[in-house]
């Protein structure tokens, strides 16, 4: 009978042992488990973090794009004005060089005139 006992109480020690080495497994692989959520946490959090800084950066490059093309159209209306304002001149300036060879020509025949008398 203590050979029956022995046998048993050997079968309980590697039953003990087995279900010892399947629970030690298994917290290694819960403890593997929680290490990898734990990074994937720590990636998601830096991914969020960088989204967050990318949709910062684009905000401020749309913003400026904005006050570029508010730039460039100003930029575009004030030169439309100064060709304008340049071609009036130019004629102003024609009419005037106009009015002064007159001038000059008029002045030239009184000369002339009063030389004579």
């Amino acid at each position: 009978m203590e050979g029956a006992h022995a046998e048993e109480r050997g079968m309980h020690e590697v039953e003990r042992a087995d279900a010892h080495h399947q629970t030690q497994s298994l917290i290694g692989e819960l403890e593997h488990e929680r290490s990898m959520r734990q990074e994937l946490e720590r990636q998601l959090a830096e991914w969020t973090h960088e989204n967050g800084r990318l949709k910062i950066l684009a905000m401020d490059s749309q913003e400026k794009a904005e006050e570029l093309e508010v730039a460039l159209s100003e930029e575009v209306v004030a030169r439309i004005h100064a060709e304008e304002e340049q071609g009036r001149l130019a004629k102003q300036r024609d009419q005037l060089d106009s009015e002064l060879s007159f001038l000059v020509e008029e002045i030239a025949v009184m000369k002339e005139a009063m030389m004579s008398i």
